[in-house]
């Protein structure tokens, strides 16, 4: 083969290779150089957009398998390169929906594409913790190599979004407690004042009168907000009475206005419970019957008035209508009384004196005892005495005599036939 020197002044030193013409030799030194330039342009242009993980993580082409599809895929990801390479328009991120509370998504899966999925830990928020999810999701494209071109992947890393979940509203659910709560404790000076005030109200025997100033009216205020200290309140005024109706009760004064059956009547509305309140009525009724049992002794059954058994007796019935010790007296004024009348029929006492005669002393019986028969026969005893009186006036010539007992019998019986003949008699006598 023979080496020709070049003619042309430009290429004059080159060596001509022996069969190929000048031109073909020059076309292809051209094209070679242009893929050179181009390859190592593009992959200036390339590296700097190329994230380090896929560097760490994409498969290189010695490695990566040549199919036809990955063939196809390289010359489709070549063409979208150039085109994105002659104008770079920035992308708007686009955030995706929020998911559920709690809500991790499954990264798909390829065979054929490797993926690599990040999820962040959940951030705090305050005042009520906010659960968020991170998800970062990056697929490095497949590498193909050919024979006479290699290109290095270009990926847009795409801004990652955090959705921010908002928590559920929170479920209040209302309960309904049966269980009685018992009423607010009031302040304590409220009852202070109000125990000072009952104390000073019985310090001045104001228990229960008079009205709107009284211990009784503050117990019944104060029980509406503190019932222990109302109790105690109570005690003292059942206290206080009591020894107000013993005093009363031994100066006699049981039945009177003021006395201590008031008192007693009083403490039975207030605590009838309170076994005071009943010793109080066991020591009236023993003093009334030792009363009564005096005025016996000494003749005072009916008179003088308003100090006698028979009256004695009447306050024991108003306090305790039902005693029996109340019968017993009854039976014992009026066996009394008929004795104390026989005495006096023998004493001639028929209707004088005013408060010590038979017939008074009858008559008492007989509205104690209505159908006592001794005292209806003690009262015709008295008007037979009248008639003989009369009768030995007029034997004896002394009508005007005659005359005074037949009026007094005609008192106590103005119907007796024998009194009116008697009166007809005299008269006659006497004209």
């Amino acid at each position: 083969m023979q080496i020709k020197m070049g003619s042309d002044p430009v290429f004059k030193d080159r060596i001509v290779v022996a069969n190929q013409s000048p031109t073909r030799n020059y076309t292809a030194l051209s094209m070679g150089g242009l893929m050179i330039i181009g390859v190592v342009a593009g992959l200036a242009y390339v590296s700097p957009h190329i994230p380090h993980s896929f560097l760490e993580s994409s498969p290189t082409e010695e490695n990566a398998p040549v199919t036809p599809d990955n063939t196809a895929n390289a010359s489709e990801h070549h063409t979208a390169t150039k085109s994105n390479s002659a104008v770079m328009t920035p992308l708007k991120p686009v955030d995706p929906p929020k998911p559920p509370t709690n809500f991790v998504e499954k990264p798909k899966t390829d065979d054929k594409t490797p993926q690599t999925v990040a999820t962040a830990k959940p951030i705090e928020a305050k005042p009520a913790p906010t659960p968020t999810e991170t998800k970062t999701e990056t697929t490095p494209p497949t590498s193909n190599s050919n024979t006479n071109n290699t290109e290095a992947p270009q990926t847009n890393p795409t801004p990652t979004a955090t959705p921010t979940t908002t928590p559920p509203p929170t479920e209040t659910i209302a309960t309904t407690n049966t269980v009685q709560t018992p009423p607010p404790a009031q302040p304590v000076d409220e009852v202070a004042t109000l125990v000072d005030k009952a104390q000073k109200q019985i310090e001045r025997t104001r228990l229960t009168t008079p009205a709107g100033d009284n211990a009784f009216e503050t117990y019944e205020a104060l029980k509406k907000i503190s019932p222990d200290a109302a109790d105690k309140v109570r005690e003292q005024i059942v206290k206080r009475y009591i020894e107000q109706s013993q005093k009363a009760v031994e100066r006699g004064r049981i039945t009177s206005s003021g006395g201590a059956f008031e008192m007693y009547r009083k403490l039975n509305e207030i605590a009838p419970e309170n076994k005071d309140t009943q010793a109080l009525m066991n020591s009236m009724l023993n003093t009334l019957q030792k009363q009564a049992s005096a005025q016996i002794q000494k003749g005072n059954l009916i008179n003088p008035d308003g100090n006698n058994a028979y009256a004695t007796y009447q306050d024991i019935i108003a306090i305790y209508p039902t005693s029996e010790m109340a019968k017993v007296l009854l039976q014992d004024i009026v066996k009394a009384l008929l004795e104390k009348a026989d005495k006096q029929v023998d004493q001639r006492k028929y209707l004088t004196p005013k408060d010590d005669n038979a017939y008074a002393s009858y008559q008492a019986v007989l509205e104690m005892s209505p159908n006592n028969k001794k005292a209806t026969e003690g009262i015709k005893n008295i008007v037979k005495q009248y008639q003989k009186h009369a009768s030995t006036k007029q034997k004896e010539g002394d009508y005007k005599a005659s005359m005074t007992f037949i009026e007094a019998g005609l008192q106590i019986n103005p119907t007796d036939k024998s009194l009116l003949e008697l009166r007809e008699k005299a008269e006659k006598k006497l004209r």
